[in-house]
């Protein structure tokens, strides 16, 4: 049996890092591509999610090719993201706008209105752990 192999992705808030591995964990290869942060206002972070599938398609690529190994010897692939983001799609599964990027902190007044329905700051920090920030899902999504 040939030897197979799997692909994993990272991708950060600033770039898309990829890994060829064997089924042991070794590294067989690696490749990264960066994409932009967009900053349109003060507070705002996004990202065009095409960027990241064009960071992907390019390291696998990379990847592939340095290690001259054949696609159809990788059984799996394996992504790893950045946690809440938003990129709002329509009922085609097609992008509506940039993500909002998890370091956005656009929504610090909606995320202070939904503390002081709920009990207040010092209330929700005691029942959730954490106090809501303006760089939380919910508050991006008012």
């Amino acid at each position: 049996m040939a030897d197979k192999y799997l692909i994993s992705h990272d991708v950060g808030t600033s770039s898309n890092k990829t890994v060829l591995v064997d089924l042991q964990g070794n590294i067989i290869s690696s490749a990264a591509a960066s994409y932009p942060l967009l900053t349109p206002q003060p507070n705002w972070v996004e990202q065009n999610p095409d960027d990241y599938w064009d960071a992907i398609i390019k390291t696998t690529k990379h990847v592939l090719e340095a290690s001259r190994i054949s696609p159809q010897d990788v059984i799996g692939i394996i992504y790893t993201t950045q946690a809440m983001g938003i990129i709002p799609i329509d009922h085609d599964g097609f992008v509506l706008r940039p993500n909002i990027s998890w370091v956005d902190g656009r929504a610090e007044i909606q995320a202070k209105k939904i503390m002081r329905k709920f009990f207040g700051e010092h209330l929700f920090k005691a029942i959730v752990g954490v106090k809501l920030m303006g760089k939380d899902v919910i508050p991006k999504l008012l």
